[in-house]
């Protein structure tokens, strides 16, 4: 049921505010498009917290745009959105389960092995797949995903820091660390904090970016917004 989605761009995303999305889900007829629309919605809503502490001052509100909840990774949600214009939500419902165990089956086993493979129980279970698993969804074939690959590089270079600090402590003992060893140290500290900002700001883009262009799919502007979603576990 693909149908033409509108194309984004930045200024159009700066006037969109969080509670003209949250009302997205109550405008779909399809009940479990209606259902995947609600779960998406909450792992939008979550994305904010991760490596975040709580702040009851700065929390997001309905009045926020798009673009305020995605701030230090904005430049990328219009692009974001627009790349998944060719992506037909509507045959992930009709083939169901069977479609999303067909990409589990293509995962790569480094990534099963430490990412486990995705349950798949109920309705709720192929939004998740789809915000985690997106590029399984996009790209017939692919056996990793983007935030998996920068997962690792960001695990790599922690793990490999370790030995380093050991041996700067070491080495400071003994009073033979240089001025040049103290500053890769605090450039090594600041890449990785860059890196997990990096991650952190992709993952609300990425969640953004689904459910606007999931809801883009399936609204209907004369649906009746009573605010009741079904209940059940749809497959």
């Amino acid at each position: 049921m693909l149908a033409d989605k509108p194309w984004y761009d930045y200024e159009a995303l700066r006037h969109i505010t969080l509670g003209e999305l949250k009302t997205r889900q109550w405008m779909i007829t399809n009940e479990q498009a209606r259902v995947i629309a609600q779960r998406l919605w909450k792992i939008t809503e979550d994305s904010w917290n991760r490596g975040r502490r709580r702040r009851i001052w700065n929390n997001p509100n309905d009045e926020w745009t798009a673009m305020r909840f995605v701030s230090g990774a904005s430049g990328s949600l219009p692009h974001s959105i627009n790349e998944l214009r060719g992506v037909d939500f509507g045959d992930l419902i009709v083939e169901g389960p069977d479609r999303l165990r067909e990409c589990i089956a293509r995962m790569n086993p480094l990534m099963q092995l430490f990412k486990g493979r995705p349950r798949l129980r109920n309705t709720e279970d192929c939004a998740d797949f789809i915000v985690h698993y997106l590029e399984f969804i996009r790209y017939p074939g692919t056996s990793l995903t983007m935030p998996f690959i920068l997962e690792a590089i960001w695990w790599i270079a922690v793990l490999g820091f370790v030995p380093f600090w050991f041996w700067l402590q070491g080495s400071a003992g003994r009073g033979q660390v240089s001025n040049e060893v103290i500053i890769m140290a605090i450039a090594a500290v600041a890449g990785a904090s860059l890196l997990t900002a990096h991650n952190n700001g992709r993952a609300r883009v990425r969640a953004m970016a689904v459910y606007i262009s999931f809801t883009d799919e399936f609204i209907e502007s004369d649906a009746p917004m009573d605010g009741n979603l079904p209940q059940g576990p749809g497959w």
